[in-house]
């Protein structure tokens, strides 16, 4: 138990680093800081979940179809993670968690994680994640590692926010590192 948490810990100290350099702008606009210090933080936008939402992948095999919203105060969080190196493979097999964003002095502070409680996904073997039934609000996505957690910053190194408001599909496309803290045995 000492371990997660010091981990979890950890994971912070990195998330709250990170949101010290710059404010997340709403979903809708871009930020306004243009100060040389200020990392552009990339909004997500949420697709209407009466649109007809479709991979950004053109049909490889083993991609889920994306379900939409149960309600008007869920969402529906979706994406790809892929693993950049010699060869670009997906990660498979990877449990993912939103975290909430915990908000001091106006700003972003630190991803919070409740394991029991915090909304769950793993990837499938094309990399493919679907987060359903999210209650509106901001998150971090957190790599479970059993015995810590690992934020993923946007593939750029950005921090990156996830908005969600209820009845929508947030759709992160296709999130390419080239390098994460995983063992990655695919294919």
């Amino acid at each position: 138990m000492k371990w997660w948490f010091m981990g979890l810990v950890a994971c912070s100290l990195i998330f709250v680093s990170g949101c010290n350099r710059a404010t997340p702008a709403p979903a809708s606009t871009q930020s306004s800081d243009t100060s040389p210090d200020a990392a552009a933080v990339e909004p997500v936008s949420p697709v209407p979940a009466d649109s007809a939402l479709t991979s950004p992948i053109a049909n490889p095999p083993g991609l889920a179809v994306v379900p939409t919203p149960s309600s008007v105060d869920r969402s529906t969080v979706t994406g790809i993670l892929i693993l950049e190196g010699n060869a670009e493979q997906p990660v498979s097999e990877a449990i993912l968690f939103l975290g909430s964003i915990v908000i001091a002095n106006d700003a972003p502070a630190l991803a919070s994680l409740n394991k029991q409680a915090a909304p769950k996904a793993q990837t499938n073997a094309e990399g493919q994640f679907i987060f359903e039934d999210v209650p509106a609000g901001d998150y971090a996505l957190l790599l479970d590692m059993i015995v810590s957690t690992y934020v993923l910053h946007s593939p750029t190194g950005e921090d990156m926010i996830i908005k969600v408001d209820g009845g929508q599909v947030v759709d992160l496309g296709e999130l390419r590192y080239s390098d994460l803290p995983i063992s990655n045995d695919s294919p």
